[in-house]
């Protein structure tokens, strides 16, 4: 899981180190249309590319077609635990690092660097999370210190980005925020430790309902408070805040875990 979350921060990466170039090459629109133009270009690959694993002329049929599984199909203690520990992966990816990513070049500009630089020294946290979020589930395979990687690693980079307004070098705690990559393959893996093989459909579908839901509503909170604030540094306190409060969630998750493994029926 944590191989498969590397793809994530490196479109990020990619995007802050190329976009603020292409606008002061061209203009804002380019920049733009280059955004649009990648997952364009990921559709036509997905639409040309063999799938892994399709069927060949030479393989043979199958009898009958599989009976279809319910669309539903998730037991109540199942469902509340994906609820609860749902709220994990949004505070963690979207409040700690999407946001902090979007508002700290804000911030940056606004003590007069050029915007270029700005986005280069922010997006050094997306290149460090490339290689320490393999790492991170490298690290919790081995020790099997999973929570205690979770809470570390938001704990750690939530300090760090509250540092970022108000004690400098800008760029020491931008590298000390990349603990982060620490949680990312436990908080993807989360939904295995809940879910039976009959409910992994519905409980990752929700479980990642639950990640789109926050990773609409905590940029716009963002929004709000630096239209009512007029800074982005209480933005990226709002950040950090959320790093805070996201091991909460999987404390809540494993309270109702360990409930349910003592014997507590379904209600």
């Amino acid at each position: 899981m944590s191989v498969l979350g590397v793809a994530w921060p490196v479109g990020i990466a990619v995007g802050m180190s190329l976009l603020p170039f292409i606008n002061v090459w061209s203009d804002w629109r380019a920049a733009v249309y280059v955004t649009a133009a990648v997952p364009a270009l990921a559709i036509f690959l997905v639409a040309v590319l063999p799938a892994p694993g399709a069927e060949t002329k030479d393989e043979p049929v199958p009898a009958a077609a599989p009976k279809r599984p319910p669309l539903w199909s998730i037991r109540p203690r199942e469902f509340w635990l994906i609820l609860v520990g749902g709220a994990a992966w949004p505070l963690m990816s979207t409040g700690g690092y999407v946001v902090f990513s979007s508002y700290a070049p804000v911030m940056l500009i606004d003590r007069g660097i050029p915007h270029t630089t700005a986005a280069l020294i922010i997006s050094v946290l997306s290149w460090l999370l490339i290689v320490i979020i393999p790492l991170g589930g490298y690290l919790t395979d081995r020790t099997g210190k999973k929570d205690l990687m979770f809470w570390g690693g938001c704990l750690a980079a939530a300090a760090a980005i509250a540092m970022v307004p108000i004690l400098g070098p800008v760029e020491m705690w931008v590298v000390l925020s990349a603990l982060l990559g620490l949680t990312v393959g436990m908080v993807m893996a989360l939904p295995g430790e809940a879910l039976s093989p009959e409910s992994r459909a519905t409980g990752l579908g929700l479980y990642y309902t639950i990640y789109y839901i926050g990773t609409g509503i905590l940029p716009v909170i963002a929004g709000w408070i630096q239209d009512t604030m007029g800074s982005a540094a209480f933005v990226i306190w709002f950040s950090a805040a959320c790093l805070v409060v996201a091991p909460f969630s999987l404390l809540a998750f494993r309270v109702l875990q360990r409930r349910w493994s003592l014997g507590v029926q379904d209600s």
